[in-house]
């Protein structure tokens, strides 16, 4: 073991708790979790509303990444003595080289996630309306999105030059960027970015001529990605902590942080879509909301043969044209952007039958538009996972 350093208390006298195993069931209880979102919403989009679309495979291949950053964050937290004093382990034990490519791995898989889940509400979001400038708003953002994923990965990727120096400090002539400032303006950003994209709909959400109740409902299940938000925050927080304000970088959490900032943003991306298989499993908790159009027949709905299967689909027929303020059917269902109607989606969220929902034309959205990291820890040289 390490002796520590003359201006902590004796040895005997510091703290030699070991966190490690916390933070490995943490990090796999959150995965697992956002597994089971994951999996309950591919299931609702294949089985229960048969509308399986762009937005879930988003999903599922967040999740594939997800689990890949999962594992790599517990080998980093496993070979990098993370839940450890630094006074209970040396260089030596620490694997130096193999902690940094885990931590590096780790970083490189963040991004992806975070871009991916923000894809999929985007996606989701196309089924929310048909008004077109409510289509620009929302594909401008997707490429803002995925252009800021895409240059954030390749900043990571040569973050330190050559690549190598990042977990071989003794190559000459390395160097690496100001880290922490890095990802303080990427985390910037991205929460920037996640808050536009959760006032995003909001205009179409209030178009809407349902009940009160029904619209808070509708904004509530959105409004939840306001916690991804407070995640990214204390991660945020974590990492200024870890770089700037501690003597004990193995000790600190961060790794949790990133981790659960990961798994609340799948998860709250696929609660949104869960409404119709909640409304299935526990009809007496969402009666109030109104009767699932899964569950009813005769309403109006008619079969709709299409390359996924089956799918269910309101006839323009069963509510009046003059409340969705369309001359003709084409104007719902019409051949534009988004063959989806409004209605569809407004049922696959709140579980209400298409014929009981309408919706007024949606104004022009004005709006103007307005993650993270890791390297070596000072003072013991880690490099943090994201």
């Amino acid at each position: 073991m390490s002796v520590a350093p003359v201006e902590w208390p004796p040895y005997e006298e510091l703290d030699h708790s070991n966190r490690q195993q916390q933070f490995i069931i943490v990090i796999m209880f959150f995965t697992v979790i956002a597994t089971v979102f994951v999996l309950g919403r591919l299931y609702t989009r294949s089985f229960v509303v048969r509308s399986f679309g762009n937005d879930d495979w988003a999903i599922f291949l967040a999740a594939i990444c997800l689990w890949a950053s999962s594992l790599t964050s517990v080998i980093y937290v496993q070979r990098g003595h993370i839940g450890y004093h630094v006074w209970d382990f040396t260089f030596e034990q620490a694997r130096w080289t193999s902690t940094q490519k885990m931590a590096i791995a780790n970083q490189l898989l963040y991004n992806p996630v975070l871009t991916l889940t923000k894809a999929s509400l985007l996606l989701f979001y196309l089924r929310l309306s048909i008004n077109a400038a409510f289509h620009h708003w929302v594909w401008a953002t997707m490429w803002f999105t995925v252009g800021l994923g895409i240059s954030t990965f390749i900043v990571d990727l040569f973050q330190c030059t050559p690549v190598a120096f990042f977990w071989d400090p003794s190559i000459v002539g390395g160097k690496c960027i100001d880290q922490f400032l890095f990802y303080f303006i990427t985390a910037g950003i991205s929460t920037a970015t996640d808050l536009w994209i959760l006032l995003l709909p909001m205009p179409i959400f209030w178009g809407l001529q349902i009940s009160v109740k029904r619209r808070i409902i509708l904004i509530s299940l959105f409004a939840l990605g306001s916690v991804v938000v407070i995640m990214s925050i204390l991660r945020l927080n974590a990492l200024h902590r870890v770089f700037f304000r501690t003597n004990d970088p193995t000790y600190d959490d961060v790794v949790i942080w990133s981790n659960m900032e990961l798994c609340l943003a799948v998860v709250c991306t696929c609660i949104p879509a869960l409404r119709p298989l909640f409304s299935r499993l526990f009809p007496r908790i969402f009666s109030s909301v109104g009767q699932s159009a899964y569950q009813s027949s005769g309403q109006g709905y008619v079969a709709d043969g299409s390359r996924s299967g089956t799918r269910r689909r309101a006839t323009a027929q069963n509510f009046g044209l003059e409340e969705l303020g369309v001359a003709d059917s084409k104007g719902v269902y019409g051949t534009g952007p988004n063959k989806s109607t409004s209605n569809d989606s407004e049922e696959m969220i709140i579980g209400k039958s298409a014929s009981e929902l309408t919706q007024t034309p949606s104004p022009s959205v004005g709006f103007d538009l307005p993650s993270p990291g890791h390297a070596h820890v000072r003072d013991a040289g880690f490099g943090t996972a994201r």
